[in-house]
């Protein structure tokens, strides 16, 4: 189904989490808010700017395109509310459906004064009651100047497929559209000498290797250049840096939460194995990576960038995030 026809099956919360998802990744702000609700007060969405400048768009999902009937009621809370003071002015004011505009309210956005009086035309039998349930609102002789005052050139509406198009630059459009993740960069090459967020599983796997070695062995003897220990553990730093890379990949190009969701499946895939016993540590790690590499993953966001090493490092990431353990004993002090 193409974009255009999927957001015609929405409803209208889907629709505003769909344009709020947007906006907040169309590159102009710093923060966009959903306010949609029964005392909104005609904000549906606020995209901030920064702490003064911000737009306003209003959501509207129905069967047809928009008709100035459908229009007045916002137009009212939007002059009610900026001439009160509730809220500021919005630089742009900007209305969202997926069918777009019809005909009427298309010739009307693009004829600010005409759209201003009918607005004020409409005012007694279309808005004086739709904007609070408090009471009706007259149209003063100062609600009126500030009707009279207002930009009306700031009023317009955003093309269903000019928000379509924001919308497949965020890392939300695979989910909603099927579309291919982005190419996954190449991850990171561990450094030479371990850096410190690297300590608690390679404090474990060290101790690990010594339990499997037996009595007398020590890290250093362990780790000397050529032995098997040496080699998993440059695998390991490997694995652990390609997880990390897929966890920066995931914050840029997938919704947020995919990688921990990603996490939380190979742990519950794995721990039964991971806390059984074994003879020693290396026996564990070597068992519980089998059961993670093993794992059925596909119905994970981030399924088809995952690596082989990927599956590994998230091991080795349970163990220093404190969720799991290699050694035995659950000792972090290697040897």
């Amino acid at each position: 189904m193409r974009p255009s026809e999927k957001i015609l099956t929405y409803s209208p919360g889907e629709w505003e989490t769909f344009a709020e998802e947007a906006l907040t990744y169309c590159g102009e702000y710093r923060e966009v808010s959903n306010l949609g609700g029964a005392s909104d007060q005609g904000r549906d969405l606020c995209a901030h700017v920064d702490d003064e400048i911000w737009d306003l768009y209003q959501c509207k999902h129905y069967r047809n395109p928009l008709t100035p009937s459908v229009i007045w009621p916002e137009l009212g809370k939007l002059m009610y509310y900026t001439d009160k003071g509730t809220y500021t002015r919005p630089r742009r004011y900007r209305f969202v459906s997926p069918r777009g505009v019809g005909p009427k309210l298309y010739d009307l956005l693009r004829n600010p004064s005409q759209l201003r009086a009918g607005l004020v035309n409409a005012w007694d039998s279309s808005v004086r009651d739709a904007i609070t349930n408090a009471q009706p609102i007259e149209l003063t002789e100062a609600l009126r100047q500030h009707v009279h005052d207002y930009d009306f050139t700031s009023i317009f509406y955003v093309p269903p497929s000019k928000l379509i198009g924001w919308h497949l630059e965020s890392p939300y459009a695979p989910l909603r559209f099927n579309a291919p993740l982005p190419q996954r960069p190449s991850p990171d090459s561990p450094p030479h000498k371990p850096d410190a967020t690297e300590a608690r599983y390679l404090q474990q796997l060290i101790t690990c290797y010594c339990e499997h070695a037996g009595a007398g062995s020590s890290p250093s003897s362990v780790l000397e250049p050529g032995t098997r220990y040496e080699h998993h553990l440059t695998r390991a730093r490997v694995a652990f840096y390609s997880a990390l890379g897929l966890e920066r990949f995931s914050i840029e190009s997938v919704p947020p939460g995919a990688f921990q969701q990603l996490t939380d499946s190979v742990f519950s895939g794995v721990i039964d194995t991971a806390e059984s016993t074994y003879p020693d540590g290396f026996a564990r790690v070597l068992a519980t990576i089998k059961t993670a590499q093993e794992l059925q993953l596909a119905s994970e966001v981030l399924h088809e960038r995952l690596r082989v090493d990927d599956r590994h490092g998230i091991c080795h990431k349970l163990v220093n995030d404190y969720r799991m353990n290699w050694t035995t004993n659950n000792r972090d002090k290697a040897c």
